[in-house]
């Protein structure tokens, strides 16, 4: 298999019923309430595209796109009942602190956990044929970002339905990974289930395993 991903090629694939997921479980986030960028749990980001995030679908420079918001957070997923579920906990803190440094006080970082109001219609980009169909490979959710933004923008203007991706998470394959578009926005709830600061004594036994387990620092 190539280590690259191409470009995608148009049209896309007619979508089938098992290309998608139609996800009703709670979805986990990470987001920074206080900095330069303050955001709140519920808050899509609409600049970009932003070159280290993966899935953006912001058109032309990066700028602010009114139109166009993205949000990252992580899913719980346990498709074979004999192993061990990946926390999304493990994927959202990997994913948010990529230097090695588990920083629970600058920029204010919260964890947000909300369940939708609807099923959130998602592109499976692991665990199905469609990434082959679409004549992708792997490389995707891994490689190449500017490429990814590519293909983010193909599949946001193709299915319109589609309201974000889901994937095998790059920095933990076991766990999965969404980018929610802003369509997903209609699935908000009107109260996240649970939103805490990492300082939080609650997430520090979770927040402690996790930086053993990975070797982060914490901070």
């Amino acid at each position: 298999m190539s280590t690259r991903c191409p470009e995608p090629t148009l049209p896309l694939p007619a979508l089938e019923p098992d290309h998608t997921l139609e996800w009703t479980g709670p979805v986990v986030r990470i987001y920074f309430s206080r900095g330069a960028h303050p955001m709140t749990w519920s808050q899509f980001r609409y600049y970009g595209p932003v070159s280290k995030m993966r899935f953006d679908h912001q058109t032309g420079r990066t700028k602010a796109h009114p139109t166009r918001g993205i949000s990252y957070a992580a899913i719980p997923w346990n498709p074979d009942p004999d192993h061990r579920a990946v926390d999304p906990l493990d994927v959202v803190v990997l994913e948010s602190f990529r230097e090695g440094v588990l920083d629970r006080a600058t920029g204010a970082p919260r964890l947000s956990v909300w369940a939708p109001t609807r099923a959130l219609n998602l592109l499976k980009l692991s665990d199905d044929k469609w990434l082959g169909q679409a004549r992708g490979n792997a490389a995707l959710i891994s490689g190449a970002r500017g490429v990814a933004h590519l293909w983010s923008k193909a599949i946001y203007e193709a299915y319109p339905d589609i309201d974000g991706l889901v994937w095998s998470a790059s920095v933990l394959p076991g766990g999965r990974a969404v980018a929610l578009y802003e369509r997903a926005m209609t699935a908000l709830p009107t109260a996240p289930s649970s939103d805490r600061p990492l300082t939080e004594p609650f997430l520090q036994p979770a927040l402690a395993r996790i930086a053993r387990a990975y070797r982060l620092t914490l901070l």
